[in-house]
């Protein structure tokens, strides 16, 4: 009766490789989770938080929605999670980001990030800059690691 050994390698954070062995050194099955541009394949939401300031000598944006928009696979992201993480800013500036109401945090990843008013109205009161609101002009560009990241800091600067 041949004996089997499982042997597991991690390879950055894009590549986890299962081998398994039978006793005479033969790879008998093969399985891994490969990520797509560095977004981990099984990502479960990370903490994700930090403060949006506005321009120097202006209060902190209060009350805002804080969207990041996935860089790597965004359609399979959005088929996977059903959402993108979101959040609205509060005390300060202060954020901490959700990927829906029942799942706190982000997927590990790489995100572009916009800041919009949440009622139309606001949006001019405010005074945020386009390019803060596009996620294709977005000047804000983040990684969130594997282990979460808690000190994002978003600065709105004036042209």
């Amino acid at each position: 009766m041949a004996s089997a050994l499982i042997c597991s390698f991690r390879f950055g954070r894009s590549v986890a490789v299962r081998l398994v062995f039978l006793s005479f050194g033969v790879v008998v099955s093969t399985s891994a989770a490969y990520a797509q541009d560095g977004v981990a394949a099984r990502s479960k939401p990370v903490p994700a938080s930090g403060k949006i300031l506005n321009a120097h000598g202006k209060p902190p944006l209060v009350a805002c929605r804080i969207t990041f928009w996935p860089m790597d696979s965004p359609k399979q992201f959005v088929e996977r999670y059903k959402s993108v993480p979101f959040c609205i800013s509060g005390e300060n500036g202060q954020f901490a980001m959700m990927l829906n109401a029942k799942q706190p945090g982000a997927p590990p990843g790489r995100y572009r990030v916009t800041v919009t008013a949440i009622r139309e109205e606001d949006e001019k009161a405010m005074a945020i800059p386009k390019r803060y609101r596009d996620h294709e002009a977005t000047p804000w560009e983040i990684v969130i690691p594997a282990e979460g990241r808690t000190d994002i800091l978003l600065r709105i600067e004036l042209q």
